[in-house]
Parts: structure tokens; C-alpha cells; sequence
């Protein structure tokens, strides 16, 4: 009798253990965190760099399907070196920045093993949100009892993507040893950042010769059954992504991500507690930080700018007069770095101490779009207002200026002002550059930009309709060009108007307008490919 007692409370007690995700609201979860980033070309005599993170992270119950987390114990450190004789260095002032910003609890809403939703602190930065995603996304777990081979999509921290999962049990201990394998390269609202990219579409037979980006990503975990359901005791995650732009063998540039998760304890009683008012911080995909656009900036003393960019225009100008000097490159990135933290009574002090002098001009004109923003745009307009340039220079640095520039709905609104200056139209050749680099600039900002507004091309729609209207030939064509580089679909009407056959009102236009007007489309067609057919 007693040997039966004993098999059925085992019997029983095994019946009530529970593999299915979930967490405790009346206990405490106390891990330890690991996250390592290195990139490099996967060559022994190579350099690579790289960071790591490690930390103490601390769940505990709010109510059954809120918790906070907090990290403890932060610190961070760097890689620069070769694999095998160079170790991380801890980085005193990245540390104490990043304990910080999290230094308050996150909270997050856990149900049946998904994050729906994470809030914080409203001072936390993107960069700090995007490390509690690093450490939650563990937890972004789908365990079914019912099946040990199973495959589905399921949002994680790259998007909505297709995940595999195979489940074994350790004899033993009783535990599973759950594998998963997310494919991160077919993702549904994928985190995904493209730059540089706006005049490069996808091209169909360029990805059938192969993709530039392969990437993999695969966890293990260790679960532990308990009566209220499964706890992660270990985990590990590791993420390769091999770059190669142009499908060259072995010109592979290689991005290895691995993280480790370790349970040190867990307490019976939860201790909970928000830290004043949390801000909603969106779920558990990686957010990109909203930042201009990035080039390689140069350690250097940022304390009185103006002089110490004055003089290394004259540097550079003087020592790259007859001939290039390539010893002069590092010197060309502090230039880029000072003017990015000038404001614009100092570029307008610059301008005024070089403007004399063709050479350090012509240096100083050539190095200031490289700004890309809001400064370099008031700058030439003021220069425009002023007439102090010549129109090669004016063409010249207008064009490079919209080239460079990282587009947003206020820079495309700051744009539309050089459509309306007289020194615009001063120079036909000058006018065309500007019409057509402010086509271009609407057709970036769409790339990036849905859904784009027909705002962006409606000051080239009107040139177009007035142009019509007046019978002006050359307009016509100037605009034409235009909507053709903005490729915005709600141009479309505009457009029909000008052609042969197409138009309401059918206009005797010359052949060349004729022309302006068909390959005006040429952009529209993987936009909207059903009204240009």
C-alpha cells in the first residue's frame, strides 16, 4: 500500500508540472545577462571590433500579467584588436551612461509566453530601450506540450518572422532542451534600416544571382517544469549576418551577435514597484534611433569650433592645391565634425573670414554640405538672398547639398523655399539644377517616407500646370523632368496632360515635351504599375 502511495503522488505530482511559458507574479526572477556584438571580414590577421554588455537582470510580479524589470550590475565594454590576443576593456563612461538611463524599472505586459507591450521611463533613450528588448526578447517564447517539432511566425525583436522549434527532454533532470531558429530574412514589419540606398531599387535579377545579406539566428534554452509553468534556466542565442555587396567570394564583411542568459535564484516573495510615471515604449522589435546621418567622427576637443575649422580649411586647401595628399584624410573627418556642431552665426563668421580667398572658398563650399541638415540649408539660402555667389558655385553646392541631405518632412519643407527665389532663376542652367535636385530630394524622401504625401511634388505640379497654361516650352520640360525624378504616383494626372492620346484636352505640344512627359513615368512604373499601363 505504501509503494502505491508513493507511485500515485509521484504520478500526480509529475501531472501538475508544466512546460508552458509563464511567469509568477508572486515570485522574483533574478538572472544574469550577457550580450556580445563583433564585426569584422572573419580573418585571422584582421582586426575586428566589438561590444559587450553584461548585467543582473531582476523580474518580479506586479499583477499576473505585468511585471518590472530591473537591471543591476551594469557594465560595458569594448574590442578593438585581433581575435585571440586582444580582450574586451571595460568603458568607464559608457557604463556609467547606460546604469543611468537604467537605472528605473521597465515595465512589460507577459501573456502566455509573448511581450504585448513594454513602458519606461520617459528619459530612457531608443538605445536603452533596445537593451531591455535584448534581454525580454528570451522570454519571446512559444512552448506547445502537444507537439516537439513545430514551426511558426511569431513576433521576436527583428519583426514578425517564421520560427522553428524542436523540443527535447532530458531524461535525467526531466528538463527541455528547446532549440529555435528564427529565419530572419523574410520578416513581416521587419526592423529593418536602409540608407544610401533611395536611388538603388531592388532589382529583380540582381536577387535572383543572390541575396547581399545572409543572415541566421538560433537560441537553446533549458526549461525547467514547475507546477505554475516552464522557467528558462539557461539560454543562448547567437546571430550570424555575412555582408557581401556585390556577391564576391570570400569579400565577405561578417557581424557575429551572441547573448547568454543564466537563472542565479529565484524568491518566493515578489517585490514589485514602479518608479514614478512610465511612457509607453512601443513591444519587444528593435527601434532605430532617430539620428542625422552618420560618418566616421574623429576624437578631438569640440570646445571653441569656429577657429579650429578655419584653420584646417586653409590646411587642406593649402596642402592638397597641387595634387592630392592622402595623409590629409583624417584631417578632412575632424573638419565634418566640427561643422556639424557649428551653429549658424559660426558658418556665417567662416564665410566671411574665407569668402576672400578663391581657394579656402571654394574648400569651405565643398566641405559644408557635408553637414546634411537644417544649417547647410539656411546657409545657402542666405548666400542665395545675398547674391555673394556665382551661379557654377550656387549650382555646384545645391546640388551636393540635396544629394547629401538625410530627408525629413521639415528639411523637404525648407527645400520648397529655393523654388521660389529670384536668384534661383537668375541662371538657367542654376534653375534646372535646383528643379531637378529638389525632384530628386521628393523621390528620397518617398523611399523612406509611407505613405508619402502628394505634398512633396506639388510645387513641381504647379510649375507644370502654369508652364501649360502659359505655353512655356522649356517649363514645361524642366517640370516634366522633375515629377519624372520624383516618381510620385499622385503626379499622374499632371502628367496625363501632356501626353499624345492620353489628355482631356488635347494640346498640338512639341515632340521633346511629348517625350518629358512619357519618360516622366519611368520611376512610377514600380510604384504604380497598373496606372502607367
Amino acid at each position: 500500500r505504501g509503494l502505491l502511495l508513493c507511485c500515485l503522488v509521484a504520478l500526480a505530482t509529475s501531472q501538475n508540472q508544466r512546460y508552458d511559458m509563464t511567469l509568477n507574479h508572486r515570485k522574483t526572477y533574478e538572472y544574469k545577462y550577457e550580450g556580445e556584438v563583433k564585426f569584422g571580414l572573419g580573418k585571422y590577421d584582421m582586426a575586428e571590433s566589438g561590444v559587450r554588455i553584461t548585467c543582473k537582470a531582476t523580474i518580479s510580479g506586479l499583477s499576473e500579467h505585468s511585471f518590472l524589470l530591473e537591471v543591476s550590475e551594469m557594465a560595458f565594454a569594448e574590442y578593438n584588436g585581433f581575435e585571440g590576443n586582444t580582450d574586451y576593456k571595460i568603458s568607464p563612461k559608457v557604463t556609467k551612461r547606460l546604469a543611468s538611463e537604467l537605472a528605473d524599472p521597465f515595465q512589460f505586459e507577459y501573456i502566455n509566453g509573448h511581450i504585448t507591450l513594454i513602458t519606461g521611463p520617459a528619459r530612457a533613450s531608443t538605445t536603452a530601450v533596445n537593451i531591455i528588448r535584448g534581454v525580454l526578447n528570451f522570454f519571446q517564447l512559444t512552448v506547445k506540450t502537444t507537439q516537439t517539432i513545430y514551426e511558426l511566425k511569431e513576433i521576436g525583436i527583428h519583426g514578425k518572422c517564421q520560427s522553428n522549434y524542436d523540443i527535447h527532454e532530458n531524461e535525467e533532470t526531466k528538463d527541455w532542451l528547446l532549440t529555435k531558429v528564427v529565419d530572419v530574412t523574410n520578416c513581416k514589419d521587419k526592423a529593418v534600416m536602409h540608407r544610401g540606398m533611395a536611388t538603388a531599387p531592388v532589382e529583380r535579377l540582381a536577387k535572383e544571382r543572390g541575396e547581399s545579406v545572409i543572415s541566421n539566428m538560433k537560441y537553446n534554452y533549458t526549461i525547467k517544469p514547475t507546477a505554475e509553468g516552464g522557467v528558462i534556466t539557461r539560454a543562448h542565442g547567437f546571430e550570424q549576418q555575412h555582408f557581401s555587396a556585390f556577391n564576391v567570394k570570400d569579400g565577405k564583411f561578417k557581424m557575429e551577435a551572441m547573448n547568454n542568459l543564466m537563472l542565479l535564484r529565484i524568491d518566493n516573495t515578489a517585490r514589485g514597484r514602479t518608479h514614478g510615471p512610465l511612457v509607453n515604449k512601443g513591444n519587444i522589435i528593435h527601434k532605430f534611433e532617430d539620428v542625422d546621418i552618420n560618418f566616421p567622427m574623429m576624437m578631438q576637443n569640440l570646445n571653441n569650433p569656429v577657429p579650429k575649422a578655419i584653420e584646417l580649411v586653409k590646411r587642406l586647401s593649402d596642402l592638397n592645391r597641387a595634387s592630392i595628399d592622402n595623409a590629409t584624410t583624417e584631417d578632412s573627418m575632424k573638419l565634418y565634425h566640427l561643422l556639424r556642431v557649428i551653429p549658424n552665426e559660426g558658418l556665417e563668421n567662416m564665410w566671411k573670414e574665407l569668402a576672400g580667398n578663391p581657394t579656402y572658398r571654394s574648400w569651405f563650399l565643398d566641405s559644408i554640405v557635408e553637414i546634411a541638415d537644417v544649417k547647410v540649408l539656411n546657409f545657402i539660402e542666405t548666400r542665395f538672398k545675398a547674391n555673394d555667389l556665382t551661379h557654377f558655385e550656387a549650382l555646384q553646392t545645391i546640388l551636393m547639398a540635396f544629394h547629401h541631405l538625410q530627408v525629413t518632412p521639415q528639411l523637404l519643407e525648407i527645400t520648397k523655399v529655393f523654388l521660389k527665389l529670384p536668384f534661383s532663376k537668375s541662371d538657367p542652367y542654376l534653375w534646372r539644377t535646383v528643379v531637378l535636385s529638389y525632384g530628386s530630394l521628393a523621390n528620397k524622401y518617398c523611399v523612406y517616407t509611407m505613405p508619402c504625401l502628394v505634398t512633396a511634388v506639388q510645387p513641381l505640379m504647379e510649375m507644370a500646370t502654369e508652364a501649360l497654361r502659359s505655353g512655356n516650352k522649356e517649363e514645361m520640360v524642366i517640370a516634366l523632368k522633375a515629377l519624372g525624378n520624383a516618381g510620385h504616383p499622385g503626379s499622374m494626372k499632371t502628367i496625363m496632360r501632356f501626353l499624345p492620346g492620353v489628355s482631356v484636352t488635347p494640346l498640338d505640344l512639341p515632340l521633346r515635351v511629348q517625350s518629358a512627359a512619357v519618360q516622366a513615368m519611368r520611376l512610377m512604373v514600380t510604384r504604380d504599375p497598373h496606372s502607367v499601363r
